[in-house]
Parts: C-alpha cells; sequence; structure tokens
C-alpha cells in the first residue's frame, strides 16, 4: 500500500514537476549504462512525448521501431520521420503467431490465463472461478475474470504471446549491448501498475533492465505536454488534440494506436454511437480490414469469428 500511496502522489504532481522528475530517471539510465542505451519507440503518443525528452538531453540515443505489418500507415510514416530512428521487421507475421499461439482477446492477463489454464495450471483455472492461486475466494479475481470463462471453451487459440514474438523478439540482438528506454505509463494496465511498483520507473536489475521515465505520468500529461509545446505527433491518425467539457483533453481521431488487429481493449464499454476499433478500419483502411478479415487460410487473419464470439462489433 505504501507503493500504490507513493504512484498516486507522484501521478497527482504539476506536469512541470514531472517533466524535471523524467529528466533525472532518464539521466540517471543514461550515465547508468554510459549511453549504451536506445528508446524503443512505438510511433504512438507515450513513446512520442518519452523520445522528445531523451533527444532534448541526449541526441545520441538511437531509437527503434517494430513495424509488426499490423501497424497503421499512418503511424510507420510519422516513425520514419523521427531523428536517429531504425526501423525493423518482425521475425513472424501475425498468421504465424495466431496459428501457433493463438489470438490476444480482452486484455494480456485474461489471454495468457486462458492459455495456461487451457493446458490445466491451476492458478490459471482458479482465476476464472474467482479464486487465488491457493483456492481461497477474491473478489477481485471474481470481477476481472469470471465474466470470461466462456472463453475457455472458444473453438480458437487464444494466449497473450503475440506482443513478445511480434514486438519483443526483434530487439533481442540490440538489448546484449543497450538497455531500452520504453514509454509506458502505469496507468494503462494492472501489469504494467505492478511492474513499476516494483521497480520504479529504472528497472536496474530486473532480469530484463527497462526504463519507464514517464512511468508516473497520465495520459493527460501526456496530451497536454504535446498540446501546449506544440511537439509533432502523428496527426494523421490521431486527428487534434481538444479539450471536452469537464477540461480533460482528448483526441479526435484514433485514441490509442497500436496494431490495427489487436482486440485487445475493445470489450471496454463504448459511449452509445462510437465505432469501435475495426468499424473505424473499415471506414478509413478498406485494404487493411480485409486482411484483418480475410480468413487464414485466405491468406488473412481470421478475425472475424474472434470478434463475433468477443461481441465486438466491426
Amino acid at each position: 500500500m505504501p507503493l500504490l500511496y507513493e504512484l498516486k502522489q507522484k501521478q497527482g504532481l504539476p506536469l512541470e514537476a514531472k517533466i524535471l522528475m523524467s529528466q533525472r530517471r532518464i539521466r540517471d539510465w543514461y550515465e547508468h549504462w554510459h549511453g549504451m542505451v536506445y528508446a524503443s519507440v512505438s510511433g504512438g503518443l507515450d513513446s512520442t512525448v518519452m523520445y522528445h525528452l531523451i533527444h532534448a538531453q541526449y541526441p545520441d540515443v538511437p531509437g527503434v521501431f517494430v513495424n509488426t505489418t499490423m501497424e497503421f500507415p499512418e503511424i510507420v510514416r510519422f516513425a520514419r520521420t523521427l531523428p536517429n530512428m531504425t526501423c525493423l521487421t518482425a521475425e513472424k507475421t501475425p498468421a504465424q503467431v495466431f496459428q501457433e499461439y493463438g489470438y490476444p482477446v480482452v486484455s494480456k492477463e485474461v489471454s495468457r490465463s486462458i492459455y495456461y489454464a487451457r493446458r490445466g495450471s491451476r492458478w490459471a483455472l482458479n482465476r476464472f472461478d474467482g479464486q487465488r492461486p491457493d483456492g481461497s475466494p477474491s473478489l477481485w479475481y471474481a470481477r476481472r475474470y469470471m465474466k470470461w470463462k466462456y472463453l475457455l471453451y472458444a473453438d480458437f487459440g487464444i494466449s497473450d504471446m503475440c506482443c513478445h514474438e511480434m514486438k519483443l523478439r526483434p530487439l533481442v540482438k540490440i538489448e546484449r549491448e543497450r538497455k531500452p528506454f520504453i514509454g509506458t505509463l502505469a496507468e494503462e494496465s494492472e501489469r504494467r501498475k505492478l511492474a513499476y511498483l516494483v521497480t520504479g520507473c529504472n528497472a536496474y536489475t530486473a532480469r530484463q533492465p527497462r526504463s519507464m521515465p514517464l512511468g508516473f505520468w497520465t495520459r493527460q500529461d501526456v496530451l497536454r505536454f504535446i498540446r501546449d509545446r506544440n511537439i509533432p505527433y502523428a496527426r494523421e491518425i490521431y486527428g487534434e488534440i481538444v479539450e471536452d467539457r469537464q477540461g480533460n483533453l482528448r483526441t479526435t481521431m484514433e485514441q490509442r494506436t497500436g496494431c490495427f488487429a489487436c482486440p485487445l481493449g475493445q470489450n471496454a464499454h463504448r459511449k452509445k454511437g462510437e465505432e469501435s476499433r475495426f468499424e473505424r478500419l473499415r471506414r478509413l483502411h478498406p485494404r487493411q480490414y480485409d486482411y484483418v478479415m480475410r480468413p487464414l487460410e485466405s491468406g488473412g487473419l481470421g478475425m472475424a469469428p474472434i470478434l463475433d464470439t468477443l461481441g465486438i462489433p466491426y
């Protein structure tokens, strides 16, 4: 609890204080590894802000963008405009990963739990019965997992391995020599919050050392930083940054990017009339939409039956 309280305190700080803290984290990481570092850049808003802060101090730090072949074309174009950037391509195609391991559904945590539950792991099976690994009742697990128990019996593979195979594996060779900056926020998921609470921003002694210099920022901080400082971003895909009646900032087009075929997070409640990622893909990128929905045996990703099972409109 003290660590969670400390994180909430940091998240509540003024943006200017957060900028100074992040600059210090960047400097500490760079100096600790004697400059042998790199920035993992997705082309999204969070990593764009991170890369800007890094290059304000250390323009020699290289950026690496991994194209999974499921990136929005606008994101790929934007990444190629960034300074000192290397673009890599994933070693496996999305279809190969889905066939070998299964599709990601709901969240990485749910997908991973389904993968192991189907293989008989008791800790994973317990989650879908609202239980802790020792079998004792847990309201926390009940709320997060029991409603997805039906997916244990879905007639398609499910796992969280796609990010590992398509985004992380291409970076293995680089990380033998350089340690990464990654632009993730603790508030994005339970997994990232727990990781931050264990190590803080700079995980020097982790099995895979990495720095999250924006870990304690919020999405509102990221949007405000970009807007107020006129930082270039992938405007083609995100649109403009605007303020709603409550004073919260949002983008007028995509709120999140990532892989255009990824259903993670798409089961969250949408406002009435709001498009799903796949409905928007059909409208704005018909060629990519056709690829996503076409069956695997016809050279596509076979996503339609997965979305039907999840109840995601497309």
